[in-house]
């Protein structure tokens, strides 16, 4: 069946939400606060009826278009991606947004804030005026917590809401009833209409990245432990693998932001080693541990220092931003890294000046196996992707909104959010899997792949 088939070659089982490429976070709201006050109860654009928001004894209404009769406009506040920021001023000229209107019949207004820096800023102004767009993605952002938000009336409570109209998303919950858990926050509200990764092959858009041909030249395999990755990176720090003649490969380059570098290679142990936030912990013999008071960590501290003396880690390594390690790489001395696998091996490798080194190729490196004998996949259990969209209080049209989002989980919705409009960014081949057209792999304006598609599929990658 092609439903079965596209289910797993879709990059991510995502909402429109999830091209709006930030992270928000659910239940970072107030522990102490309570669902008092918030009953789901809701006006429908389209009847002018009040609705209790209680489930139907048939389940939630199914989805079908176009979502209004008539026609009608939703406001939205979010980011524009940077890479869409190339080429459009707002997803207001995004092709699939264009297609996806046409096929609703909602119009959507879009609110851009200036730059992802000022988003913060740019909601709790909105907030504070009290003058909100119908949908607001990124509103984690804001200095308020989520359940905070809903208890003042802010934004919605959606659990109800979600029983009564969410008919791909009550779907979802059902069938994988731990990204309902993930969903909710510390005062059990539903805060956000979630981004999702259902299929576990989903849930891998990042990973270590090295150096193809450097390992083939030098006769080594993908390291698969801790000893391997040693015995990797001192081999391209001494045997010259760029083939210039000097001193200059930085084994490893890290990217200074918080989760994108050496806190990584804490994984090669078993640990989370991303400090600054929740994911700081791991779970040892069933038991959450704050990864710091593990002896894996102090293995893990004392092997960075070792490896950073001896030269494997870039030593510009806190000060080296996105722009700074994707340079290391393209000037042929990066030989390892972490990153996104297609924003970092798509990318990289359609920049590189193969005059330099024609041999040029990026390769995903899987999660180590430690000295446990264990291969440690901290990240495949988190079917909900941090993100999502709130509806505010202000929404006239909640019934529309809800059902506008949730088409997004469904098949057609999912395959139009990754791989935009059939027959001119992407084609179906006889055995029902969908491909990109040389509109977004050989763009004719001369665009990346991963700027293509942000320019016209809105998928975030």
């Amino acid at each position: 069946m092609r439903s079965k088939r596209i289910k797993k070659v879709m990059c991510c089982a995502i909402l429109v939400l999830a091209l709006l490429a930030t992270c928000c976070l659910a239940g970072c709201g107030n522990k102490s606060a309570t669902n008092a006050g918030q009953t789901g109860t809701t006006n429908s654009g389209s009847t002018g009826s009040q609705s209790s928001g209680t489930k139907t004894s048939e389940g939630p209404e199914p989805v079908t278009m176009p979502i209004s009769d008539k026609k009608i406009t939703l406001t939205m506040f979010c980011i524009l991606d940077g890479k869409a920021a190339l080429t459009l001023q707002s997803l207001e000229e995004n092709l699939t947004m264009q297609k996806y209107e046409e096929l609703s019949n909602i119009d959507i207004e879009w609110y851009h804030p200036s730059s992802a820096s000022t988003v913060g800023e740019a909601l709790n102004i909105m907030i504070a005026s009290n003058d909100l767009t119908d949908i607001i993605s990124n509103i984690t952002s804001a200095s308020e917590g989520l359940d905070s938000l809903v208890n003042r009336g802010v934004i919605l409570r959606l659990n109800e809401l979600i029983d009564q109209y969410g008919y791909y998303l009550s779907k979802a919950f059902k069938d994988y009833p731990e990204f309902y858990r993930q969903s909710l926050t510390y005062g059990g509200n539903i805060a956000l209409y979630p981004t999702a990764r259902l299929d576990e092959e989903t849930r891998y858009f990042e990973s270590f990245i090295m150096r193809g041909d450097w390992l083939k030249q030098l006769n080594l395999d993908i390291p698969k432990t801790v000893d391997d990755w040693y015995t990797v990176l001192k081999a391209f720090k001494t045997k010259d693998p760029n083939n210039n003649g000097k001193d200059d490969e930085l084994p490893f380059v890290s990217n200074s932001h918080e989760e994108m570098g050496v806190t990584r290679l804490g994984s090669l142990w078993g640990i989370n080693t991303c400090l600054f936030r929740w994911n700081g912990t791991t779970v040892i013999d069933g038991k959450i541990k704050f990864s710091t008071e593990t002896d894996a960590f102090d293995e893990y501290v004392s092997t960075m220092r070792k490896w950073y003396e001896e030269g494997l880690i870039d030593s510009e390594y806190l000060s080296t931003d996105a722009t700074g390690w994707k340079e290391k790489v393209l000037t042929n001395r990066g030989g390892a890294f972490y990153g996104k696998m297609n924003g970092g091996i798509g990318t990289l490798m359609g920049s590189f000046d193969y005059s330099q080194d024609e041999d040029f190729t990026l390769i995903p490196v899987p999660y180590a196996t430690t000295k446990d004998g264990k291969s440690y996949d901290l990240y495949s259990q988190d079917i909900f992707d941090n993100g999502g969209c709130a509806i505010s209080a202000k929404c006239k049209h909640v019934k529309e909104a809800i059902k506008w989002l949730d088409y997004l989980y469904s098949p057609e919705g999912q395959i139009m959010a990754s791989f935009g409009v059939e027959g001119v960014t992407f084609e179906y081949d006889d055995k029902g899997v969908p491909h990109y057209t040389e509109l977004i792999t050989n763009n004719p304006d001369g665009l990346s792949m991963v700027n293509a598609i942000a320019k016209y599929c809105c998928c975030r990658h």
